[in-house]
């Protein structure tokens, strides 16, 4: 079974320890293990013999051990031990991934041709770290981090809020593997939570990205204030998905007496999405299929229905900056 090109986050570094560690990705159960040497290896969670789950046996020096009848398996996917068997030799073989290990996650892919992503490093700034799953599809995750529509409803008071009336215009930048959206004109917004990472008032400096194969990046710059919030979101399932987040911040108060505000704004907002999120997923499940409509000012659905769900529509987006002005 083979992953969608790319190499995809599986999980934390710090996750995989000395017992074998199921993770679905892409609908694939992989079950990944370290060799006597500690370095992780990623095959197929099915046993050749009859399919039980090797997450659930456990391992031998370089090997993985099926519970059930003992087959064993190496980091390439080969069965080197069938206990019962006379004759040693065979030729059965279940699927291997390559694993690499670094910046902190596991990565892993079906073909290890194109680079990995590499996250932001800054200097001058505070680093935090986390990832959390959402049962949404995978898509719709993507889209929900890049939308800047909803934060003045399903956020109302905490970033921005209902009553704005600012007119800003949307610069988006399509690219080949990648796309960005810069907004301009738009004043520090008016939720609680912009008021007190920023007292500056001024013009808000607002850039989304998105690059394949599934990352989103949201920038904010307001006089003293940066942030930078990098997240690889890794499919799991049609419904459910885990994304893990690198983020970098400067603000004009040291992070001891901000930092428990900070968290709290960011839990709060992730909630909230996560919530909507799961009911809409309800709904699609109900309805059985997608009744979406889209104006221009769903910026990023087109470009995440091509180039991540691979779809393949009538006509082809031109890779053609375009402007867009809406009210915020």
């Amino acid at each position: 079974m083979i992953l969608p090109k790319g190499w995809w986050i599986a999980c934390l570094a710090e996750e995989l320890k000395s017992r074998p560690l199921r993770v679905v990705l892409h609908d694939i159960p992989i079950v990944f293990f370290r060799n006597s040497m500690g370095k992780a290896n990623a095959v197929l969670d099915r046993c050749a013999h009859r399919n039980a789950p090797l997450s659930a046996g456990h391992l031998e020096k370089d090997v993985i051990t099926c519970p059930y009848h003992g087959w064993k398996f190496d980091g390439q996917g080969r069965c080197v031990a069938i206990p019962h068997a006379l004759i040693s030799d065979n030729q059965f073989q279940i699927p291997a991934y390559t694993v690499k290990e670094e910046q902190g996650y596991l990565w892993i892919t079906s073909s290890s041709k194109e680079a990995r992503f590499q996250f932001p490093n800054l200097s001058g700034h505070q680093r935090i770290d986390y990832h959390f799953f959402v049962n949404g599809t995978w898509d719709q995750v993507i889209e929900n981090q890049l939308d800047m529509l909803h934060t003045s409803v399903l956020h109302d008071g905490w970033f921005r809020t209902k009553q704005g009336s600012q007119t800003i215009t949307a610069e988006v930048r399509p690219k080949k593997d990648s796309m960005e959206v810069e907004y301009f004109g738009e004043k520090r917004p008016s939720g609680l939570f912009s008021k007190i990472l920023s007292p500056t008032s001024g013009e808000l400096k607002h850039i989304d990205r998105l690059f394949l194969p599934s990352v989103t990046q949201v920038e904010y710059e307001i006089g003293s204030f940066h942030l930078l919030i990098t997240t690889f979101v890794s499919k799991e399932t049609e419904y459910r998905s885990r994304c893990f987040t690198r983020a970098f911040y400067r603000l004009w108060i040291p992070r001891w007496v901000i930092y428990p505000f900070f968290m709290l704004g960011i839990k709060t907002i992730l909630r909230q999405d996560q919530q909507l999120l799961e009911k809409q997923s309800e709904t699609l499940k109900t309805f059985k299929r997608r009744h979406f409509v889209s104006t221009p000012l769903d910026f990023y659905q087109r470009f995440i229905q091509e180039n991540i769900l691979m779809h393949q529509l009538p006509t082809h987006s031109p890779l053609k900056n375009e402007t867009y002005q809406f009210k915020i």
